[in-house]
């Protein structure tokens, strides 16, 4: 008998609960508790146009990755919503070179090939899910001992192992910085990259010089040679 009621309660708890609805329809799970909206043949109900972020459910194809393609579409096309690019596909959502009945495409400035990302708006991706990978452009002679958290330095010619060991993933965002807007190193191996296959290459025009006015966190690459010395070293 206790076996018993043991597997019938392990198959009320571990059997999947089954609902049965209309498509927008939704079903509370206590008094005063959040509404969730009801999947019908594994399909969410579409948020309606105009609807705020947070009416978005889940379950309508939304993640980190679109949120992080929301933001990158951000930067060269203020007027995209989350709606537009939670309609999109994942593919070529941020090609120049899509086809001309991708609906992404019309989100694209294709005026801007090299896109441009604000440090505000780098902020907001870096703390996504799936966080940007950050490339520092600037040549040894550039380098002024101050980087973005997590960066890796990147130079031309690039290495092809090099690539595969920072950039595995042809489809991740990439972040390319330099000092400020005069590092001309940053536009040539974001093109390099994108030549590579790289789609989603983003530049931060403004560099660490940008990235520190907007209160941005820097990490020191290098300790400094004039360093006072330890008592220890001066009583030698």
């Amino acid at each position: 008998m206790r076996r018993c009621l043991l597997a019938l309660l392990c198959s009320l708890y571990l059997s999947p609960p089954a609902f049965a609805g209309e498509p927008g329809m939704t079903m509370n799970l206590s008094p005063g508790s959040i509404a969730i909206p009801i999947a019908v043949d594994g399909q969410f109900p579409k948020p309606p146009l105009g609807a705020p972020t947070s009416a978005i459910p889940s379950g309508v194809c939304w993640g980190p990755c679109k949120e992080s393609m929301y933001l990158a579409l951000r930067t060269t096309n203020p007027s995209v919503t989350r709606e537009d690019v939670a309609s999109m596909s994942l593919s070529n959502t941020y090609d120049p070179d899509a086809a001309p009945g991708d609906q992404s495409r019309r989100f694209l400035d294709l005026s801007n090939p090299r896109w441009a990302v604000s440090p505000a708006t780098l902020k907001e991706m870096l703390g996504m899910f799936h966080a940007p990978r950050l490339i520092d452009a600037r040549s040894p002679a550039e380098d002024n001992g101050k980087s973005l958290v997590g960066a890796f330095p990147l130079h031309i010619p690039i290495a092809t192992e090099t690539l595969q060991a920072v950039l595995p993933d042809k489809t991740q965002i990439v972040v390319v910085f330099g000092n400020d807007a005069g590092t001309i190193a940053v536009a040539d191996v974001a093109e390099e990259l994108r030549r590579l296959g790289y789609a989603n290459v983003l530049e931060l025009r403004e560099g660490i010089a940008g990235w520190i006015a907007a209160n941005g966190e820097i990490v020191e690459t290098r300790v400094s040679e004039e360093r006072e010395a330890s008592p220890s070293e001066l009583l030698r």
